[in-house]
């Protein structure tokens, strides 16, 4: 499982370049002022969720770096670090206002290596909505086929 969750933070690293790229030429197109504004929102997004989720597991507190791309590229060299020490089965506890959850690392492992996408994919959604149809394709079977496992 271990190499699994290291594929799949090459992945992230993969999906995020292509779509800091998008980024940086689609505010120069009529309509992508407004799409970047609200896609690197979400972009923060998942680089916090990479710096929250983490912290809460290692009990350690890493701060966001200035720059979106090395906020990313932060987050995602942690968990590469991360994985191959961690005891994918060691639980911990979240306090919520309403309750205590209890999680695997592993299960958190999944969920934070799977938030991109779906971040990622209503990143999409607003950048046709803002008639944007140049954006990235960064499905996992794509990246599957482009850089097949070893």
């Amino acid at each position: 499982m271990k190499e699994h969750f290291l594929r799949v933070i090459e992945y992230e690293r993969w999906a995020n370049g292509l779509w800091l790229n998008f980024l940086a030429g689609a505010a120069n197109v009529a309509g992508g002022a407004q799409f970047v504004v609200s896609a690197e929102k979400d972009m923060r997004h998942i680089a916090g969720c990479y710096r929250t989720w983490l912290n809460r597991i290692s009990g350690e507190e890493a701060d966001s770096a200035a720059d979106l791309a090395a906020d990313l590229k932060q987050g995602l060299d942690r968990w590469a670090e991360f994985v191959p020490i961690a005891d994918l089965d060691a639980m911990f506890s979240v306090a919520y206002p309403d309750m205590n959850a209890i999680y695997t690392v592993g299960e958190t492992c999944q969920h934070v290596l799977n938030h991109g996408t779906y971040h990622r994919g209503q990143m999409r959604e607003k950048a046709e909505a803002h008639g944007l149809t140049d954006w990235p394709e960064t499905d996992f079977c794509r990246f599957a086929r482009l850089f097949p496992a070893r």
